[in-house]
């Protein structure tokens, strides 16, 4: 199968989906402090993408180079912020369906939210489309959106393989 290649790389280009709980609570400082950090780093490694959080779970999409992924992926797991994290979906892709990496939530704040760069104010909307989400695939955007709606991705994932 042809993939495209990166401008970062030539190697091939995947896209990740994992899903993961917090293992401690986070605030909305903490969460804008995470995307404060992780967004310089990933555009800098050209990795683009979505982390959504809902109710002590969250769901990221990951796409950029092999290698890169599978480093971020493998920070993920070791960091002891988060728990029980595992891949949901792992597909070599044609195009990247991000121009950058976001992140959404539900703050307290949505002001403060909003005004940080990288925010994604996809949770704030609760009939968001495909077009909002910029989503690997059909099957990915079903997922994210049943998971935007009840907040438990691993009763989506089930009713999605039913």
């Amino acid at each position: 199968m042809s993939v495209q290649m990166d401008a970062f790389t030539t190697e091939q280009l995947i896209c990740l989906m994992y899903v993961s709980s917090e293992a401690k609570s986070f605030t909305d400082d903490e969460l804008i402090d995470l995307l404060l950090t992780k967004r310089p780093r990933y555009r800098s490694m050209g990795i683009t993408g979505i982390l959504l959080y809902h109710e002590q779970t969250f769901v990221g999409i990951l796409e950029g180079p092999q290698t890169l992924i599978q480093e971020v992926y493998e920070g993920i797991c070791g960091d002891c912020r988060y728990k029980d994290t595992s891949i949901l979906h792992l597909e070599p892709i044609h195009t990247r369906q991000f121009h950058d990496w976001t992140m959404g939530f539900r703050p307290n704040d949505w002001l403060v939210a909003e005004m940080t760069p990288g925010f994604n104010p996809l949770m704030r909307n609760p009939k968001w489309s495909h077009e909002d989400s910029g989503v690997c695939s059909g099957r990915m955007f079903q997922f994210l959106r049943k998971f935007h709606t009840v907040g438990q991705p691993c009763i989506a994932l089930k009713s999605e393989q039913a």
